[in-house]
């Protein structure tokens, strides 16, 4: 429940409010997700006709499975020194390359068309992110929302809005703030993809 959670669960109550649409809250400090080692297991079994499945065992293939099923998936992290947590970053790193979308395809062709790849990877998705810090300015909480974006990036998931907030240093502390708690057409960060 520290301030990253807190906005995430306000905006997860308000999209319940949406007919036909469900919900779900993944904490991933619930969750054992390894650092990528650089093995290119993925990689190598994708070139050769395979899913890319990482050699690893953890709960990636859990949230792996969460993200092919969702149309839609919003990211909340704090940004302690500029960039989002560790574990966020992790969880890019293992969806980079095996997961890259224009990748999967050349694969096709690099293994004579028959690859394995989860054809849920192409499926049109929306992202949106919530960068949190306890700086007062911007200088140390710079670099959370553009590193968020290197989640969608290999997907081509189209991020649809994004917000930073600051001066939340303390758990709760957020509930302090009104301006943080706008509608998402205010949070003014909109960087839409085409």
């Amino acid at each position: 429940m520290g301030n990253g959670e807190i906005l995430l669960r306000e905006a997860l109550m308000a999209a319940d409010q949406v007919p036909e649409v469900e919900t779900e809250l993944i904490r991933l400090q619930d969750l054992e997700i390894k650092p990528c080692t650089g093995c290119i297991a993925c990689v190598k079994n994708i070139v050769q006709g395979g899913a890319g499945n990482c050699p690893q065992k953890d709960d990636f293939a859990f949230f792996e499975e969460k993200f092919y099923q969702c149309d839609a998936i919003l990211i909340s992290t704090p940004v302690y020194i500029m960039t989002p947590s560790g574990n966020f970053r992790n969880l890019c790193d293992r969806f980079g390359p095996s997961h890259d979308a224009a990748f999967a395809e050349y694969a096709k062709v690099m293994s004579g068309g028959n690859n394995k790849s989860d054809q849920r990877l192409f499926k049109h998705r929306i992202a949106g992110f919530i960068s949190v810090g306890g700086a007062p300015v911007n200088n140390w909480t710079s670099m959370g929302l553009p590193l968020m974006n290197l989640f969608p990036f290999p997907m081509n998931v189209q991020v649809l809005d994004q917000m930073q907030v600051l001066r939340v240093g303390e758990s709760g502390q957020v509930l302090f703030q009104d301006t943080a708690f706008a509608a998402p057409q205010s949070w003014g960060r909109t960087s839409p993809r085409p």
